[in-house]
C-alpha cells in the first residue's frame, strides 16, 4: 500500500503484480506532462520509503520472517525506460486486461532484471527527457537479451 500511493502520488498507474514485481506506467491511462520524470522520481521516492518500512519492521521484529531465511532487508530494483507503448483492454472473450505491450515493457523488465537492488536504473532515452537536477552513478552498457547493448545510468538522486 505505501508503494502504491508513491506510484499515484506521481500519477502512475499499477497495471499488474507478478510475484514480486509491479508493472506501471506513467503518461499512458491520462497525459502527464513529464511522465519520464514523474516515473523517476516515484522510484526515488519508493526506496525512500522501503528503507523507512524496513527500519519499522525491524524495529516491530517483523523482519524476522525473511532473515530466518537469510535475507537481511526487503529491497527493490528498478528499470525505466520510455517510448511508444499500446495501452487498452487487451485479451479475448474469456479473459480481458488492461496492459502494456510494445519493446517498451520489454526492455524495462529487462532493465529492472539487470539492475542493482535499492538503485533505479533509466535508459538513455529516459536519462534525455530529464533535468539536470538528478545524480547519477557511472554510464553503464548492458547487454540485453534480444536488444544488444543498452546505454543506462544509475539514478542516485535528485539533487
Amino acid at each position: 500500500t505505501v508503494i502504491h500511493n508513491v506510484i499515484i502520488r506521481y500519477y502512475g498507474m499499477v497495471l499488474n503484480y507478478v510475484g514480486d514485481s509491479v508493472m506501471v506506467i506513467y503518461g499512458a491511462h491520462r497525459t502527464t506532462e513529464n511522465h519520464e520524470e514523474q516515473a523517476v522520481l516515484a522510484a526515488i521516492d519508493i526506496r525512500k520509503e522501503l528503507s523507512k518500512l524496513n527500519d519499522k519492521w525491524e524495529k516491530d521484529g517483523f523482519s524476522r520472517y525473511w532473515k530466518n531465511r537469510g535475507l537481511n532487508y526487503v529491497d527493490c530494483r528498478t528499470g525505466i525506460h520510455c517510448g511508444n507503448l499500446i495501452v487498452g483492454n487487451i485479451g479475448s472473450d474469456k479473459l480481458i486486461q488492461y496492459s502494456a505491450i510494445g519493446d517498451v515493457v520489454n526492455i524495462a523488465a529487462r532493465l529492472e532484471n539487470s539492475g542493482k537492488k535499492m538503485k533505479v536504473n533509466c535508459s538513455e532515452e529516459t536519462k534525455s527527457f530529464l533535468s539536470k537536477s538528478y545524480q547519477y552513478d557511472k554510464k553503464e552498457n548492458i547487454e540485453l537479451k534480444g536488444k544488444g547493448t543498452v546505454d543506462t545510468f544509475i539514478i542516485n538522486q535528485k539533487n
